[in-house]
């Protein structure tokens, strides 16, 4: 039976991250951006070698052995992401051994749907699934006033956008969005404004705002689409 994960600490210092496609690769940067010391792994040296100059420990080897996990101390890092889905029998067994160390926080990288429900019989909490939420991200801005989509999860999820025109000099309790949406502004952020402002029950919203709205999926689709 797998152990449960450690839950002591939500401060994330080190990361090991396993696989080094174009995913791992950007998780690896910017976790290293935010200050997060970073192990990497990877099969394939040419992968390895191109971080070699940005990452102080990236090593070649094959993290689906679970002796490799042990060596590195798999179970002492406070977060691991599986970031590589292309070989789905080598991340499902990767995630089974992780899942057994009773490793800080797992993220693992899903391919498709069904690749996702197999993670959560597992027992994985933390599933991303790159393709498909860029695929939700691009669509939405395709067809509706969103600049960026992030789901929350639960079926919830917030959304970045240019104020609708029913919105403008008006407060959000006049707009009734609420009510009649079912969605809550949050936040606005003025033209030519690098900082967001907190949405107050007077707050009132000018043309090129852009605001952060928070609410279910569905009526956010719905939202985001008035103009």
């Amino acid at each position: 039976m797998a152990k449960a994960p450690r839950t002591d600490s939500i401060r994330i210092s080190t990361a090991l991250v396993l696989g080094l496609g174009r995913y791992g690769e950007a998780v690896c940067r910017e976790l290293k951006a935010l200050g997060v010391s970073v192990l990497a792994v990877d099969q394939a040296p040419a992968r390895v070698d191109a971080l070699s100059d940005t990452l102080s420990r990236v090593i070649v080897g094959d993290f689906t052995n679970p002796e490799l996990l042990e060596q590195v101390g798999a179970d002492d890092f406070d977060l691991v992401v599986v970031a590589t889905s292309g070989d789905l029998g080598a991340n499902i067994l990767v995630t089974s051994h992780l899942l057994q160390m009773a490793t800080g926080q797992l993220w693992v990288k899903a391919a498709t749907d069904q690749h996702e429900v197999i993670l959560q019989q597992l027992g994985v909490e933390h599933i991303v699934h790159p393709a498909r939420d860029m695929g939700r991200r691009s669509a939405h801005r395709m067809v509706s006033l969103a600049r960026d989509w992030m789901s929350l999860g639960a079926g919830a999820a917030a959304v970045t956008m240019a104020a609708p025109d029913m919105l403008l000099e008006r407060s959000a309790p006049e707009a009734r969005l609420e009510k009649t949406y079912g969605v809550t502004v949050v936040a606005r952020l003025p033209l030519n404004s690098d900082r967001w402002e907190n949405v107050t029950h007077t707050s009132t919203f000018a043309a090129r705002d852009t605001i952060l709205v928070m609410g279910s999926e569905r009526d956010l689709e719905r939202f985001a689409t008035l103009t």
